[in-house]
């Protein structure tokens, strides 16, 4: 195969495109991986699926009181196995880690109640005295 050279200008201009498109692409990363965008779409799709918003409150009115983690695996599944998705994806997935043993058990309720927390703080005015 034979290697064609390119001018200053167009290197230039490749260069430049790669840049960009690198930009774009960290931008779009970071953005895939931030909580705030999973909560808000799991939220903005219970709110048009009234039983999986009627689950989706119950779960939040009860997390507060379940002790520990397995309770709260325990009613992971309890209000969500057989609902529509995303919940079945999230069940999914929340159960395959949970079913790594206690440590996979605390971290999906370390993150349900970090979830459950940043929707609180959306919804919620919160003095900063008291944060």
């Amino acid at each position: 195969m034979a290697v064609q050279r390119v001018d200053g200008s167009t290197e230039a201009l490749v260069r430049q495109i790669g840049e960009e498109l690198f930009e774009r692409s960290r931008r779009d990363a970071s953005g895939f991986f931030r909580s705030e965008r999973w909560t808000g779409q799991l939220l903005e799709w219970s709110m048009r699926h009234e039983d999986a918003r009627l689950q989706l409150f119950r779960f939040v009115d009860v997390l507060p009181v379940l002790g520990d983690a397995e309770s709260v695996v325990r009613h992971l599944k309890e209000y969500f196995d057989g609902k529509p998705d995303p919940f079945a994806g999230l069940l999914k997935t929340g159960l395959g880690v949970a079913g790594l043993g206690r440590l996979g058990a605390r971290a999906v309720a370390a993150t349900l109640r970090k979830g459950v927390e940043q929707v609180a703080r959306s919804f919620i005015a919160v003095p900063k005295a008291v944060r």
